[in-house]
């Protein structure tokens, strides 16, 4: 599990336009590229057979953008972390099989985390991080606003949220769907001011 975490840390810092990224399995292989500022994006493949399994290159500057990935041990998901900035980001799983990738549907658990405050919709600041796999679960870490308000969570700490969630991934044919099967505050280390 910590390997893979690394792998997809050494990912996001050295992986260069190109670039592939295998399964644990080897079977599947991601392609980043973000070297021509008009086009950036991913591309799936099976390793095996060349084939391009989804092609989500986009012609748009400056586009949703991959900040962490980690592999399922399985090789059977690929959890990211996409957004456009450090301060709007959000989980994306994809489910891989020979033929197709297709993205996973995940449950709500933002909307677990307003609930506690009785809110439908929090502030403008949401990210993620931390991503990683132990065995059928996907864990991360997220932190947000409870409303608008300051960007800096050391003037108005009281406004924002830390939450670790787990997510379970159950089913051995096909995609499984995913149940949200913890969310747990957690104290985070003070900010540097």
């Amino acid at each position: 599990m910590k390997i893979l975490t690394i792998v997809a840390f050494l990912f996001a810092i050295c992986c260069a336009a190109g670039e592939e990224l295998k399964s644990p399995d080897g079977q599947y292989e991601i392609e980043y590229d973000s070297s021509d500022p008009g086009k950036s994006g991913v591309r799936f493949k099976n390793a095996k057979t060349g084939k391009v399994l989804r092609d989500s290159f986009v012609n748009i500057p400056n586009h949703t953008f991959f900040h962490e990935i980690a592999w399922s041990q399985d090789s059977r998901y690929l959890a990211v972390i996409e957004g456009k900035t450090e301060s709007m980001m959000e989980v994306a799983v994809f489910a891989f099989s020979p033929d197709s990738v297709e993205e996973v549907r995940l449950p709500d658990y933002r909307l677990n985390l307003l609930g506690r405050r009785l809110l439908v919709e929090g502030g403008r600041y949401h990210s993620v991080g931390e991503l990683r796999w132990d065995e059928r679960f996907l864990i991360f870490r997220c932190k947000g606003q409870w409303s608008d308000g300051p960007g800096d969570p050391n003037i108005d700490r009281d406004n924002w949220y830390h939450f670790e969630v787990s997510l379970a991934f159950v089913g051995r044919v096909g995609p499984a769907v995913p149940r949200l099967a913890a969310v747990a505050a957690f104290e985070p280390e003070k900010e540097d001011e």
